[in-house]
């Protein structure tokens, strides 16, 4: 199978119970394959367009971002602009081999020791991100595997053998925190089950080596049918509304936005909110991310004047390449980042979290940073 029909078997069978076959990418396609598997379903049960946010007063708000293995470039630069608002980062990612081994990318611990010393001279709690991806043998990978979590979870001693598994790797790289990012586990509420018992247990050992916890919800989450445990902070990704599951439009609106914000908070959970910068390109019903550096180098190239939509303050265009195929883009700049921030904080959070940093516009992260 095509790796964009496994793909799509993935993103647009949200609302099913049934389980689903991992999907499969070679390795060296695995970066794009990460960045097109960070889309999920909008939660299509709330809907309230009229659902107004009362102005705010001036806020102080710390931010927090995502540093991938495959994109260091001009994260210094990107550092540099969000400076003493600067709260947190993520080091994307530590994963699996096919021994269940954890472990992190070698092309990335050189570069990651370094930012992560930087950072922490300056008070930056530093957090390695742990996903349920697996580097399989044969040369390919399978990315948010769920058959792996059931394997972790499936009873006491396999759930310790896992959290001291983390543990080992957070405390031999010298990370102040630990960041959970299993998804794929959609409607299976046997295995949200198991995977709160995980949590529980992890926080229980973090609490005890003063190790900081943070856990990844997708905003499609039913988050009432599920018992989490309280202590780690939740953050609840705040995109894709389109993208890699549907056609052309916007990463986040207004009413997404507050829609996901009213039901999450009615939890008793420590919630924070993030957003994606940049955008995607639609090709003939196959869907590619771009960061925001992509897309200015398009608008160089084919010398194209966007458009913006005035529900969702993104932009938007369509151009022919040299061959004559018709492309669609949506993305975010500076003024649509900056709607979709005020949205949160005048729900009452001033912690944002940014997917990513790397390959941004600088001056996106300087209105942010105002």
């Amino acid at each position: 199978m095509a790796v964009e029909e496994q793909l799509d078997m993935i993103t647009a069978n949200d609302e099913t119970d049934e389980k689903l076959p991992s999907e499969e990418v070679c390795i060296e396609d695995r970066e794009q394959k990460i960045e097109e598997l960070t889309v999920n379903e909008p939660d299509k049960a709330i809907i309230n367009n009229n659902e107004q946010i009362e102005e705010t007063a001036d806020h102080n708000t710390k931010y927090s971002g995502w540093i991938t293995y495959w994109d260091t470039e001009n994260v210094y630069k990107e550092l540099e602009v969000l400076g003493d608002n600067l709260h947190s980062v993520m080091f994307f990612a530590a994963y699996f081999n096919a021994n269940k081994d954890l472990f992190i990318p070698e092309k990335f611990i050189d570069q990651m020791n370094t930012l992560k010393n930087t950072l922490e001279k300056d008070d930056v709690a530093t957090y390695l991100t742990i996903v349920n991806d697996i580097e399989l043998e044969n040369g390919t990978s399978s990315l948010k595997d769920t058959d792996i979590l059931n394997s972790f979870f499936e009873d006491s001693n396999t759930i310790n053998q896992h959290v001291y598994q983390i543990i080992e790797i957070v405390e031999k790289n010298h990370f102040s925190g630990i960041e959970i990012d299993y998804e794929g586990i959609k409607n299976d509420y046997d295995l949200w089950s198991k995977y709160a018992g995980f949590l529980e247990r992890l926080n229980e050992e973090c609490i005890a080596k003063n190790i900081k916890l943070r856990v990844v919800l997708e905003p499609g989450l039913h988050i009432e049918k599920v018992d989490l445990p309280k202590g780690p902070t939740y953050v609840v990704m705040l995109y894709n509304l389109f993208g890699y599951h549907s056609g052309p439009g916007p990463k986040a609106n207004e009413s997404f936005i507050i829609n996901s914000i009213n039901k999450f908070d009615q939890s008793e959970l420590c919630i924070r909110y993030a957003l994606s910068v940049g955008g995607f390109q639609w090709t003939n019903n196959k869907v590619k991310p771009l960061t925001e550096k992509m897309v200015n180098e398009l608008i160089e190239t084919y010398n194209i004047s966007p458009k913006r939509d005035l529900v969702s303050k993104s932009l938007n265009f369509e151009y022919k390449d040299q061959e004559g195929i018709n492309h669609i883009v949506w993305y975010g700049d500076d003024i649509t980042i900056k709607q979709w921030q005020d949205i949160i904080i005048k729900s009452g959070h001033n912690q944002i979290d940014i997917w990513r940093l790397g390959s941004n516009d600088l001056d996106t992260l300087r209105q942010l940073n105002k």
